[in-house]
């Protein structure tokens, strides 16, 4: 019997659906896994709570906007919970990644072994896991949840950290993978009803796969399938996982989209997002960064005991005006990231010198 790998995305809490999938793909052949690209809506009891209708808040633990984005959306919240108590089993093993619409404390329990799921494997940004499929043994793994939409989005759980980035970064330079599963796609564009590109994903997932090169890469997120080749990588991305869209890798490593009901699959055609934008955005979130590392330390560096006052008593300096400490400010935004890296007094005296002697600081006039 052929041996197959389902890949669905975007379940949102419709467990059922999962099993209907894998019904009826394995009536035509042996399901050895199904892979899960994001939003599979892990939830309990705790997750929403009860409504208090003197506050209109509900109990849960997830954020208000959150448990009313699921409620909008009759996202099904109990269906996980069978498989919590031990009522019921995966078949086979359902290898997944986080989206953006997760309990994601629940979700953390499961990806660190806290709560254990029979078959329910979340994966962490530095584990490769093997499926063995025929004769071959593939190698996959996983980057989930995704960016934030613009700069001044604020940074919650359900976007991608620098750590998690770089755990992942760091696992694909090492490990050959054969599919690698994201929620966030890469930088793209798609074609809309007036013929206008439309673009989509993130230029640090583009790097992501241009310098890794995993051969295939499943995306969820967008709700639509598209597929494309960039380098020596093949790109699909996934249907509505909630209406029962999905997709199939045979014995041949072949990759076919299908849908629970007959219907015909569009698949959109997409590109490679503008160059020049890409190399642009890059050097926004590097900005960004930079903005967001020089907030942190100012915030920091109230704590720090080199202040102003510890400067006179070091150096024979003369502040006379709000322009001169102005002036000084770089200097102290350097000492912090020192004081902070737990370099020696000595070490920071000696920098501080070094930059008056040199008139790196303009005193004024």
């Amino acid at each position: 019997m052929n041996q197959k790998i389902i890949i669905v995305g975007d379940t949102h809490g419709n467990f059922e659906i999962i099993e209907e999938i894998f019904q009826k793909e394995n009536a035509s052949g042996e399901v050895v896994a199904i892979l899960h690209a994001g939003d599979i809506g892990v939830y309990d009891e705790n997750s929403i709570g009860v409504l208090d209708e003197a506050t209109g808040k509900y109990s849960g633990r997830m954020s208000q906007k959150e448990i009313k984005n699921i409620l909008r959306h009759n996202d099904p919240i109990g269906e996980f919970l069978p498989y919590l108590k031990g009522e019921k089993k995966f078949p086979v093993p359902v290898y997944n990644i986080a989206g953006n619409h997760e309990d994601f404390d629940l979700y953390d329990d499961l990806l660190e072994g806290r709560i254990k799921v029979e078959n329910f494997i979340p994966l962490k940004q530095n584990q490769v896991h093997t499926i063995d499929f025929g004769k071959q043994k593939l190698k996959i793994a996983g980057l989930g949840k995704i960016y934030p939409r613009s700069e001044t989005s604020r940074f919650g759980r359900q976007h991608i950290s620098e750590d998690e980035y770089s755990r992942s970064r760091k696992t694909l330079s090492s490990n050959k993978v054969d599919i690698f599963l994201l929620h966030e796609p890469p930088y793209l564009a798609k074609q809309n009803e007036s013929s206008k590109w439309m673009s989509f994903g993130s230029p640090r997932i583009t790097e992501l796969i241009r310098d890794a090169r995993p051969s295939k890469v499943f995306i969820g997120h967008m709700h639509f399938e598209y597929s494309y080749s960039f380098g020596q990588s093949e790109l699909f991305g996934l249907g509505y996982g909630v209406v029962g869209r999905y997709a199939v890798i045979d014995s041949k490593l072949e990759v076919k989209y299908s849908a629970l009901e007959e219907t015909t699959i569009k698949i959109h055609p997409i590109r490679v997002g503008n160059e020049a934008y890409y190399l642009n955005e890059i050097r926004k979130k590097k900005v960004q960064e930079q903005r967001l590392e020089e907030k942190r330390i100012r915030h920091e560096m109230k704590k720090s005991p080199y202040d102003m006052n510890w400067l006179k008593t070091i150096f024979p300096i003369q502040i006379k005006s709000k322009e001169d400490k102005k002036n000084y400010a770089p200097l102290f935004l350097e000492i912090s990231r020192m004081f902070f890296s737990k370099k020696s007094e000595e070490e920071i005296i000696q920098f501080a010198k070094k930059c008056i002697e040199k008139s790196l600081i303009i005193q004024g006039e």
